[in-house]
């Protein structure tokens, strides 16, 4: 568990963006996260009632009261569980001990990309939640009646058969997180994005700008809020958001990408050539910054520009390549 924990982290920090994250969360803050976290886990893993794909992102104060019962009571839980181990066994502290550290990751006491959304999601305790399952069929095997079981599995296929058609697709996924979640700006953008693919272009550029609105420096609203805009032609709009999610996350390919197409569309070549060179030195797999880099070096008579883009392609994306080969 310890090994693929660090690699979790180590992916977060390098490819899926955390290392660009600055959550400002102090230490006891971050305690504060990992406590509450446990309960919710736990909560829901026995009570699954309510579940969205992003939950809302809790208000931490490490000032309060209130907040620090939860590290505490998961502390005493555990110590209790240690202390009484003579009498109920060595497996309910284990079962709790490999909950807590095979979650560990995914607590709060690092930076992961989701965090900056909510605190808490159901899949990262996919794996944290077979112990504790264990210990649950342990004590109804052998301590209350077996029908227990069956109740309980009963109870949980009809959860699941209720909650299934939320995954049906991308849209109904996002419709149901932003009816539970509805200041969720990734959540809003992202039913933003399925709303302009099903052709609904006015009610995708409203989820964009709400989810704008509720968190203006979220700079994924802002590329698909330029994509969008591009879409029903208001090019000047489109560019202005283009850049403004540059401002805001200049390390993000995708949105050096989108600038790029505004800058080509205005003759600035040279300007989108350096967008597009700063996309692929961040993701030198991003095979259609490749792609819009060999464009814009053959519109300004770049040879050299032009086929080392076109090589790339070529190892990345052999069929888009071929976009840019020689006709037979």
């Amino acid at each position: 568990a310890v090994p693929m924990g660090l690699v979790t982290i180590w992916s977060e920090q390098r490819h899926i963006g955390a290392g660009h994250l600055d959550l400002g969360l102090s230490a006891p803050d971050r305690i504060l996260v990992a406590g509450r976290a446990i309960w919710f886990y736990a909560g829901k893993l026995f009570c699954p009632t309510e579940l969205a794909f992003i939950y809302p992102r809790w208000r931490i104060d490490s000032s309060s009261v209130l907040q620090w019962l939860y590290p505490l009571a998961a502390v005493l839980v555990l110590f209790a569980l240690w202390w009484r181990r003579s009498r109920v066994g060595r497996g309910p502290l284990s079962a709790g001990l490999l909950f807590v550290g095979t979650l560990a990751p995914a607590l709060g006491f690092v930076d992961i990309y989701p965090m900056q959304f909510s605190f808490v999601a159901d899949h990262f305790q996919y794996l944290a939640s077979i112990p504790l399952l264990v210990a649950a069929a342990w004590l109804i095997v052998t301590r209350w009646y077996s029908s227990l079981g069956g109740a309980a599995l009963l109870i949980l296929l009809g959860l699941a058969w209720v909650r299934g058609p939320v995954f049906l697709d991308n849209a109904n996924l996002w419709t149901d997180t932003v009816a539970k979640n509805p200041r969720s700006a990734l959540a809003l953008t992202s039913l933003g994005n399925e709303l302009g693919a099903a052709g609904s272009h006015k009610l995708a550029e409203r989820r964009h700008r709400e989810a704008i609105a509720v968190d203006s420096e979220f700079p994924d609203a802002w590329v698909n809020l330029s994509v969008e805009l591009q879409v029903q032609a208001k090019h000047d709009e489109a560019f202005d958001a283009a850049r403004r999610a540059v401002r805001l996350a200049p390390w993000l390919p995708k949105a050096r990408v989108n600038l790029a197409l505004g800058l080509t569309d205005r003759e600035r070549y040279d300007e989108a050539v350096e967008q597009l060179e700063a996309a692929v030195a961040t993701d030198s797999r991003f095979a259609a910054a490749w792609a819009h880099l060999a464009r814009v070096e053959l519109l300004r008579n770049n040879q050299s520009g032009f086929e080392t883009a076109v090589e790339q392609l070529r190892r990345l994306d052999p069929r888009l390549a071929q976009d840019f080969e020689p006709s037979p």
